[in-house]
C-alpha cells in the first residue's frame, strides 16, 4: 500500500461477557445467563497477527465483536486497549472489521463497491483523484485488477466473482480507510486451499505493511497456521492456549498430551482435544480432556505470558495520563464526510443498484407477458352496457396485480440491504438519515418506470377512456397503488425479520385489501365488523379512482347529478370530496374538449 497506517498494539486483559437473562414472554420464567467469554487474556504488537482457534460455540466471533465494539450487551468485567489507551468511540475510525458474510450489492462491479467505499469513507479532504488512487492501488495489492468491471453477483441466481475473490473484495473493502487493526471473522470459511492459503498470505503482508491482524480461523493447514505469530486457543468461552505456533507441541506435550508420532497438522490436534469435554460416567470426579487443558493454562498461563513485551505494555496501560502512543489523533467529527456527500454517493449507489434490478431480463419478461395477456384477455372493449363487468375486471385486476407485485419484491429486497446497511453504520460510515434521503429520493423515481409503462401499452389496447386526461389520471392512480404497496411491503420486512413469516403477513395483508374491496363481494352483505377493514383497503379506493378516472361520459353506470352518488357497487355511501373535484374538472375537460381539438 502506498500510505502505511499508523501501527497500534492492542491488549485485551480478563474479558468477560455473557448474554443477561431474558423473561419468555409465555411463561414468564426468566433464563439464566449466557457466560460467552470467560477472563480471555492476550495481547498482539503492531505489525504482527493473532489467529483464534476453536471449537463452534468457543466464542471466537463474540471476542471479535468485544474488540470491535460491536457487541449488544457490555461486558461484565475486563478492559480492551489500544496503544496503551482505553477505547473510545471513534477508535473505530483505526479499526477494519471483515465479516464472515460477504455481503455487497450484487448488481454492482467490483471498481464501484470499492470506489463507494472510499467515497464514503476517506474524508471530504481527500481529492476524488487521491480516492481513485487509492482503489487502484489496494485493487493491485489484493489482485482485483483483473475482475474490477465483474458484478459482484449473489452467488446463487446472479453469476458473478469468484469466492476467493469476494473474500479479498471484501478485506480490500475495509483497508480502503487504511485500518491500523484488521479484524477478520471465518476469512478462510467456503474457501478451497489454495484460495484460503491465499487470503492468509495477504494478511501476512498486510502485517509487514505495519498493520495488526486478528483473524478467527476454523481449521486452518499446517502452512496457514505457520504464518501466524500467535495462537489464542479457546474452549467453551475460555483460553486453553496462548503463545507462538512454534511452541504450541511443546506446549501440550509439557502438560501430559503429547503429541502423535505421525504426520500430523498441529492445528487438528490442539482442536481434537479442546472439543473433548466428555467425563466417565463410571468416574465422574476425573475431569475431561477439556478440562484439564483448561485448569492447566489457569494456572501456568499467566507465568508464560509475563514476556518483557507484555510487561511494557502493562507499563504503559496502567498510565491512565500516558501519551496516546502510536495512535493518532482523529477529527471530532463522527463521520468522515458531511451529511451532503453522503447523500450524494449514497444515491449514485443506490441508483446504480436500482439499474441493474430493473434490467433484469425476467422482471422484463414478466411485465411484458403480463401486459400482454391483459392486452389479450380485453382487447378493445366496447362502450356499452353489456361490457360493464368485463370493465370492472381490468380495472379491478390491475392494482391487485400492482399491488402483489410491489409488496413481495419489498420483502425480499429489503433483507439483504439490511445487512450491508448494519454493516456500514457498524463502521461508523454515515448517518442513517442520509441512508434513508438518498434512498428515498433514488427509488421512489426508479419505482414508477414499470406501472409507466404498463399503463402506456395496457391503456389504450384495452379500450378505456382516450381522453389524455383519464390517462393521465390512471397512471397517477396505479404509480400511487405501486408505492403505496411497496411502503407497507418495506415496513413489514423492517417488523418482520423472518422473510417466511413476512411473506405470510404480507399476502394476508393484501388478499384482505383486495376481499374487501367490494368486487368479490356486496359490501351491504358483509358482516358488520368486516366493513372497518375496508377503510385500510387500498385496493378499494384504487378501484373506485381508475373508474371515476376512466369513465366515459355517456357511461351507464354514473348519475352525473352528483359524483359522490355512484351506482358503482365499489362505492362506500360516501366518499373523499376531492374525488368529487377532480370528477368535476374531469367532466369539463370533456365538454371543452371538442372546441380545443378535433375527434
Amino acid at each position: 500500500m502506498s500510505a502505511r497506517p499508523p501501527p497500534v498494539d492492542v491488549r485485551f486483559t480478563n474479558v468477560t461477557y455473557s448474554i443477561p437473562s431474558t423473561v419468555k414472554p409465555l411463561s414468564r420464567k426468566r433464563t439464566p445467563p449466557t457466560p460467552i467469554l470467560r477472563g480471555v487474556s492476550a495481547y498482539v504488537r503492531a505489525g504482527e497477527s493473532l489467529a483464534i482457534l476453536g471449537p463452534s460455540g468457543s466464542g471466537k466471533t463474540s471476542l471479535l465483536n468485544v474488540l470491535a465494539a460491536r457487541t449488544e450487551h457490555p461486558l461484565e468485567a475486563g478492559t480492551v486497549r489500544f496503544a496503551g489507551r482505553r477505547r473510545v468511540p471513534r477508535t473505530k475510525r483505526h479499526i477494519g472489521y471483515v465479516m464472515q458474510d460477504d455481503v455487497f450489492f450484487s448488481k454492482l462491479t467490483v471498481r464501484e463497491t470499492l470506489q463507494f467505499t472510499a467515497d464514503i469513507r476517506l474524508p471530504d479532504t481527500v481529492s476524488k483523484h487521491d480516492k481513485r488512487a487509492a482503489v487502484d492501488d489496494v485493487m493491485h495489492s489484493l489482485r482485483l485488477t483483473k475482475c474490477q468491471h465483474t458484478r459482484i453477483g449473489d452467488q446463487q441466481f446472479d453469476k458473478g466473482i469468484s469466492g476467493g475473490e469476494r473474500k479479498r473484495v471484501n478485506i480490500a473493502n475495509e483497508l480502503l480507510h487504511s485500518p491500523s487493526l484488521l479484524l477478520a471473522d471465518e476469512c478462510t470459511s467456503g474457501l478451497d486451499s489454495s484460495s484460503a492459503y491465499t487470503v492468509i498470505n495477504l494478511l501476512r503482508q498486510l502485517c509487514e505493511e505495519g498493520r495488526t491482524v486478528i483473524a478467527t480461523i476454523h481449521q486452518p493447514s499446517s502452512q496457514m497456521f505457520a504464518l501466524f505469530d500467535h495462537i489464542l486457543l479457546l474452549a467453551a468461552g475460555r483460553v486453553a492456549y496462548f503463545g507462538p505456533p512454534a511452541k504450541v507441541v511443546e506446549y501440550f506435550q509439557g502438560i501430559g498430551f503429547p503429541f502423535p508420532t505421525h504426520a500430523y497438522n498441529p492445528a487438528d490436534y490442539i482442536l481434537e482435544l479442546v472439543i473433548d469435554d466428555r467425563t466417565d460416567p463410571c468416574q465422574p470426579d476425573i475431569p475431561s480432556v477439556q478440562q484439564r487443558i483448561l485448569t492447566a493454562w489457569e494456572t501456568d498461563g499467566p507465568q508464560r505470558m509475563a514476556d518483557r513485551h507484555l510487561i511494557d505494555m502493562q507499563a504503559r496501560s496502567d498510565d491512565e495520563h500516558a501519551p496516546p502512543g502510536n495512535l493518532p489523533q482523529v477529527s471530532p467529527d463522527k463521520y468522515p464526510t458531511n451529511w451532503f456527500s453522503q447523500v450524494f454517493v449514497l444515491g449514485q449507489r443506490a441508483l446504480r443498484q436500482k439499474r441493474g434490478v430493473l434490467l433484469e431480463p425476467i422482471y422484463i419478461a414478466q411485465l411484458v407477458l403480463v401486459a400482454f395477456i391483459v392486452s389479450m384477455c380485453w382487447f378493445r372493449i366496447d362502450a356499452r352496457e353489456g361490457t360493464i363487468e368485463d370493465r370492472l375486471g381490468v380495472l379491478s385486476f390491475m392494482p391487485i396485480f400492482w399491488a402483489f407485485y410491489s409488496t413481495f419484491n419489498a420483502l425480499f429486497a429489503f433483507p439483504a440491504e439490511k445487512q450491508i446497511l448494519n454493516k456500514d453504520r457498524a463502521g461508523g460510515s454515515y448517518r442513517l438519515s442520509a441512508y434513508y434521503f438518498a434512498k428515498t429520493m433514488i427509488e421512489t423515481p426508479a419505482d414508477t418506470v414499470y406501472p409507466l409503462f404498463f399503463a402506456a401499452a395496457t391503456y389504450f389496447i384495452v379500450g378505456l377512456n382516450p381522453f389524455f386526461l383519464s390517462f393521465l389520471l390512471f397512471t397517477i392512480v396505479l404509480v400511487l397503488n405501486v408505492l403505496t404497496a411497496q411502503s407497507v411491503g418495506l415496513f413489514i420486512s423492517a417488523v418482520v425479520m423472518d422473510v417466511r413469516h413476512a411473506q405470510i403477513v404480507g399476502s394476508i395483508w393484501v388478499l384482505t385489501s383486495m376481499l374487501t374491496a367490494g368486487y368479490y363481494i356486496d359490501p351491504d352483505n358483509v358482516p358488520p365488523f368486516v366493513l372497518p377493514f375496508r377503510v385500510l383497503s387500498f385496493i378499494k379506493v384504487r378501484c373506485i379512482q381508475l373508474y371515476l378516472f376512466t369513465a366515459r361520459p355517456n357511461s351507464l353506470i354514473v348519475y352525473y347529478q352528483s359524483p359522490s352518488k355512484f351506482f358503482f357497487f365499489f362505492w362506500n355511501n360516501s366518499f373523499c370530496p376531492i374525488l368529487d373535484v377532480v370528477w368535476c374538472l374531469q367532466r369539463l375537460f370533456h365538454f371543452l374538449k371538442p372546441f380545443v381539438s378535433t375527434p
